[in-house]
């Protein structure tokens, strides 16, 4: 689980895809509020670099395969903010 907010790590999220790949317009347009990764062409090595980023910010393991778990920004920041014990 990441130490932080949701809305705090899906600001993380954005901006580390901000800085790889472009935002879908749709997203930057607000049409839509969430990001699915397939579309943004995310393969096992970008998956794994996004999981070392995580670990070496948040101080966690990060599993790369939540990415096929939680195929979305807003459903992997829900995961990794949720609470387990609630």
């Amino acid at each position: 689980m990441i130490p932080d907010t949701y809305d705090n790590f899906r600001l993380w999220l954005i901006n580390y895809i901000k800085s790889v790949w472009t935002l879908p317009e749709s997203f930057k347009q607000g049409k839509v509020d969430d990001i699915n990764f397939e579309e943004l062409g995310i393969d096992s090595l970008e998956a794994h670099m996004l999981a070392t980023l995580i670990e070496d910010d948040y101080g966690v393991e990060f599993d790369p395969s939540l990415l096929l778990e939680c195929p979305t920004l807003n459903k992997l920041a829900k995961r990794c903010t949720e609470d387990d014990e609630s």
